[in-house]
């Protein structure tokens, strides 16, 4: 389990989504419960498979907080570039955010800037993001596809919930929008789902 499991999750700014736009994380940590995935490479098999699996997700009912729009901000991060994300979301119909992590810099940032697979790979690290933008849970591994949406899939009741409770509360509560970087704890967050069988 990652080292930022219960701290803020850090921001990400200085790259862009598949659109060539600028992306900063502040739009979305603290505000909205978060679905951040790495994976190594966009076009391989493996990544293939489960970017679509999240996109299947995305478009399914059990992701929907009110019938209409995602409980969760999916957003996919490699070291390809701005054309090649694109190219890789519109072959597969991926409907959410790719980020270009040209230079490493978000991976650094996430601890997850090694590699799998004897190093034939960069590292394939799954993370949850609370809607104070707190990371929740991570899951890594390289090989297993289905057990990073499993792990979005075992959080969904927990988040719903949460978002839930987070919308009841009195106009002006204060949010963690803008909270700093992952150096700094939060106070112990809810316990994790347990795990399915």
């Amino acid at each position: 389990m990652s080292h930022l499991v219960g701290k803020a999750a850090p921001a990400i700014t200085g790259v862009k989504d598949q659109h060539g736009n600028d992306f900063d994380s502040s739009a979305f940590f603290g505000r909205v419960p978060v679905v951040l995935f790495f994976y190594p490479q966009a076009m391989t098999m493996g990544c293939t498979r489960e970017a679509c699996s999240l996109r299947d997700l995305n478009n399914g009912p059990t992701f929907l907080k009110d019938g209409q729009s995602p409980l969760m901000k999916i957003i996919g991060v490699s070291s390809d570039s701005v054309e090649k994300q694109k190219q890789f979301a519109d072959k597969y119909n991926l409907n959410y955010t790719l980020l270009a992590d040209t230079e490493k810099k978000v991976r650094e940032a996430y601890g997850v800037g090694g590699t799998a697979l004897l190093g034939l790979a960069a590292q394939r690290v799954t993370f949850i993001i609370d809607p104070k933008g707190i990371i929740r849970d991570t899951e890594d591994s390289a090989i297993n596809m289905k057990a990073h949406t499993r792990l979005v899939e075992k959080w969904i009741p927990t988040i719903k919930k949460e978002v839930e409770a987070h919308a009841e509360q009195p106009t002006g509560t204060p949010t963690a929008a803008g909270l700093p970087s992952a150096s700094a704890t939060s106070t112990a967050p809810p316990p994790a789902p347990a795990a399915s069988a």
